[in-house]
């Protein structure tokens, strides 16, 4: 895959969040991350429009039988296309996968408030819905508010993006790896995690940030931009504004009863700065193209399409 011809891909596509050249949006994934097979709950969402040899490719969170969490500009029209259609890999490397890992999304809901215009004001979260429950228990969503106690705390980040700046091809995307770090500073509705070392990065949308709040480990952010060097910023959406108000209806239709009863509200919102969220052109969402033809260049020859992303993606 040329770099040129994926660039310009994913300019269309994100226009408004990105400049129409930037070879710098091609940068590493959980940056600073190790591959794993741990978690088998996170798993990969991919976005593809009917015919296109260009897919989306991001990060979601099993939290119901039925329901994976990810975001907003990951299943929105304006970013992946009116028509798309969308399938959850469960394996924890794409390239490796087979047909039984994939399952095809029935339906996806994303917030109404989210505009990728403006991704700094929050509102990034969506769910997708499967029609067969998956067999993979579902991780615990955080419904607890956040407090400045929590800043410098330990949080991990799992995704499945690229690895390497240096990496034009988009070969190394579709690996699960995750990370150490801490939790940044929030606002109402953003979180930040990473560091320098360790941050996220194009194909990691959607993907959770963890923290053990009272014992439990549970997702607090979802992935949703960061700076196009990727080697700074990483902003979620913050999962306790959300999780009763917006994501509860979804889950309560597909899995009656799998929550516990909402949880009444409490202060805990902080206005300090998230650090670099007011980046307009600088930032960049971590939805990542993927061209479907070349996923496989090292073992099928250029012009052959491969067979599973054929089949289960829908090309």
């Amino acid at each position: 895959m040329r770099a040129a011809a994926l660039a310009a891909a994913f300019a269309t596509l994100l226009a408004g969040c990105m400049q129409a050249e930037a070879p710098s949006m091609f940068a590493r994934a959980i940056v600073g991350g190790a591959p794993t097979t741990a978690d088998p709950a996170v798993v990969a969402l991919i976005a593809q429009v009917p015919g296109s040899m260009l897919a989306t490719l991001c990060t979601a969170t099993i939290v119901s039988p039925h329901v994976v969490l990810t975001a907003a500009h990951c299943v929105s029209p304006d970013t992946v296309g009116a028509t798309a259609k969308f399938s959850v890999c469960t394996a924890a490397n794409i390239d490796t996968s087979h047909s039984k890992d994939f399952v095809d999304v029935t339906e996806v809901h994303y917030n109404a408030d989210f505009s990728v215009s403006d991704v700094t004001n929050g509102n990034d979260i969506a769910v997708a819905i499967v029609g067969i429950p998956f067999g993979t228990p579902p991780l615990p969503m955080n419904r607890t508010a956040l407090t400045s106690a929590m800043i410098g705390q330990p949080a991990r980040m799992v995704g499945y993006g690229k690895t390497s700046g240096a990496d034009a091809s988009g070969a190394s995307a579709g690996l699960k790896r995750e990370a150490d770090t801490e939790m940044g500073t929030y606002t109402d509705k953003l979180v930040r995690f990473g560091n320098a070392g360790t941050t996220t990065c194009e194909g990691d949308s959607g993907g959770p940030g963890f923290m053990t709040i009272d014992g439990q480990e549970v997702i607090v952010g979802v992935v949703s931009f960061g700076d196009q060097s990727c080697d700074q910023l990483g902003a979620d959406t913050r999962v306790d504004r959300f999780v009763d108000d917006w994501i509860r209806p979804y889950v309560d239709t597909a899995d009656p009863g799998f929550l516990a009863p909402a949880v009444a509200k409490s202060g805990g919102c902080s206005m300090t700065p998230a650090t670099g969220t007011r980046a307009s052109n600088a930032c960049s969402l971590m939805l990542f193209v993927i061209f479907v033809v070349a996923r496989r260049r090292r073992t099928q020859r250029a012009n052959r399409q491969p067979s599973r992303w054929r089949s289960y993606i829908g090309a």
